[in-house]
């Protein structure tokens, strides 16, 4: 592929034939239309001087955080110290597994080795399971399992269903990442594209996870395990 990048941007000093290309741009000074694409392209600078702190700001990179209006803080220091070892982090990890699983092939054998990797205890299929999409409204409190805890509702099966665009991980993500599985263990249908699907999808939840963690899970005093797992 390079060859042929390099065939084509040339930079040989004999004029060619005037004349017309077959996409009917005519050539100039005998050489085609166009040209290459600068190899070290260069981009402006950017201009900064309306990106300020607002006055409620956290900055513990400026003097420590010592001149906002935070009180001090174990982060004062520039560096986050997480509460707790994100159990989130095993779960990035058993995504990566199944990718090198699938980069070293895709016969059913090694999606059954993905499978299991993504079957863990506590693992992706466990949060999977239940993911929310805090795009969409949460579901009513009001209609709400009392014995099921508030980031769990989706565990339920009647609110799932209810709310399905709420319940994403459940509802949409999980009948993709099943199936193609589920394919890719009988030898049904293309393996790569089987395995393009259990990479998106798992993409997919963990782009809901870290949204989900930051902003719904994590403020809860006594959930800070979830901002470990968002950071």
């Amino acid at each position: 592929m390079c060859a042929l990048v390099l065939a084509a941007c040339g930079d040989s000093d004999t004029d060619t034939t005037a004349g017309s290309d077959s996409d009917g741009s005519e050539s100039t000074n005998g050489t085609t239309a166009g040209g290459c694409a600068d190899e070290d392209p260069t981009s402006a600078p950017l201009d900064e001087s309306a990106c300020q702190a607002d006055a409620n700001d956290y900055m513990p990179t400026v003097n420590g955080s010592a001149d906002d209006v935070w009180p001090a803080c174990e982060n004062d220091d520039g560096t986050y110290h997480p509460f707790e070892q994100p159990s989130a982090a095993a779960r990035t990890e058993a995504f990566e597994e199944i990718m090198v699983i699938f980069n070293a092939g895709l016969t059913p054998t090694d999606f059954t080795a993905a499978r299991d990797q993504y079957s863990l205890p506590q693992g992706l299929e466990s949060r999977l399971s239940r993911r929310e999409d805090v795009h969409y409204p949460n579901i009513p409190e009001s209609e709400q399992d009392a014995g099921v805890e508030f980031d769990k509702q989706c565990t339920v099966l009647e609110l799932r269903e209810q709310y399905p665009d709420r319940c994403a991980g459940p509802m949409k993500i999980q009948p993709i990442i099943n199936q193609a599985f589920d394919d890719g263990q009988n030898g049904v249908g293309d393996p790569m594209v089987n395995a393009a699907k259990v990479e998106g999808a798992i993409t997919w939840f963990l782009y809901l996870s870290v949204i989900k963690e930051a902003t719904f899970s994590c403020p809860p005093a006594d959930y800070s395990g979830d901002c470990d797992a968002a950071w």
